[in-house]
């Protein structure tokens, strides 16, 4: 990881707009510029602002684009400001608060954990009962690697209240003067209040099987209810280029020691998910990212990429649709994507600026 002044912290924010380097001569960007690292110019990135900006105005829903070349400092982005309810991308800042406290002494990731019948999520679920009577027995780490590399959703709740609850991983990132995430739910909570299911329900008696159950007698209109209500919600959500933000300050070590960022970006390249971010570039192309998937309300990815001259670009697709149709949703992500990375390319960074002329 690279380290060095932050990129992207304070930048004007529009629907679409160009992402400029701050006006700051020890700015990374400004470092380098003058140290010979060949950023687009203005005049270019105009070419991949049209080319996001049609890409975002033909997908049939909202999306919030942010793509930035970690190096250089530039960047685009379509509607950066606007949030998004995050769904699992949330994870990220859950487990950047609680490597803190692992960072700080307080938790270790050797220590265990266990989890009641109880403690266990429907959907993205991978870890099992290892203990009589439906209960389990985990390690810190085996929680983490689950929840970044599986988007275990109960490995998630199980570590957000290791973390202090979602107030304090809040309150973290606040702290660190990131300030558009917000953590408000468990994955519990957030089911229950999509589907609109009771809260009466005590918490011992919402197992994997009696919520599962609820969930399908919901109602479709109670559903397609719930999609309209999380977009306006400002609960769970931050905007693409908060977390792009989030991210370049992540991969540059000022967030984690030195292990916990590795330890981190290991489990992000190794995702199970090879769709989305990972389908826009070419095979083979190193990237660490974070999906995010609730239905229509939710369709994401946000991660980092290896272009081919061993530089870095950022690409946040956050995008919220209004008919069940993630396929479509996942095209536009790909489509961004491969646009954003095909522009910062070894050509496209090493031609002279201004070389290249408007369309």
């Amino acid at each position: 990881m690279r380290h060095g002044r932050p990129i992207v912290s304070r930048i004007a924010l529009s629907t679409l707009a160009l992402v400029a380097t701050l006006a700051n001569p020890h700015s990374a960007g400004a470092q380098a510029r003058a140290g010979g690292i060949a950023a687009p110019a203005d005049t270019d990135l105009s070419r991949l602002q049209k080319r996001i900006a049609a890409l975002a105005a033909a997908f049939d829903g909202d999306v919030g684009v942010a793509a930035i070349h970690v190096e250089s400092g530039r960047g685009v982005a379509a509607s950066g400001d606007r949030p998004f309810f995050l769904a699992s991308v949330y994870k990220l800042p859950i487990a950047v608060a609680l490597l803190r406290r692992v960072d700080a002494g307080t938790l270790a990731l050797s220590d265990s954990v266990r989890l009641d019948p109880w403690d266990y999520r429907i959907g993205r679920a991978t870890l099992a009962p290892n203990r009589p009577g439906g209960a389990g027995m985990y390690t810190l780490a085996r929680l983490l690697d689950a929840m970044l590399t599986d988007s275990d959703n109960t490995a998630s709740d199980a570590l957000l209240a290791l973390a202090g609850g979602p107030r304090a991983v809040t309150d973290t990132l606040a702290a660190l003067g990131l300030e558009g995430i917000r953590v408000d739910r468990s994955e519990g909570e957030t089911l229950f209040e999509f589907y609109g299911l009771p809260d009466s329900i005590p918490a011992v008696e919402r197992t994997p099987a009696r919520v599962s159950a609820l969930v399908q007698a919901s109602s479709s209109e109670a559903n397609a209810d719930a999609v309209a209500r999380f977009a306006a919600d400002p609960k769970d959500a931050a905007s693409a280029l908060a977390l792009a933000e989030f991210l370049d300050r992540l991969w540059r070590g000022e967030l984690l020691s030195a292990t916990a960022t590795r330890l981190v970006f290991e489990r992000l390249r190794n995702s199970a998910i090879e769709t989305r971010i990972v389908a826009g570039v070419p095979p083979g192309a190193p990237v660490w990212h974070k999906t995010g998937t609730y239905g229509p309300a939710a369709i994401h990815d946000t991660g980092i990429v290896e272009l081919p001259d061993g530089t870095h670009l950022i690409v946040v697709v956050l995008a919220r649709q209004p008919r069940r149709d993630t396929g479509a949703a996942e095209r536009a992500i790909v489509a961004i994507t491969h646009a954003a990375y095909e522009f910062w390319s070894v050509p496209t960074l090493s031609r002279p600026a201004g070389a290249d002329s408007e369309e």
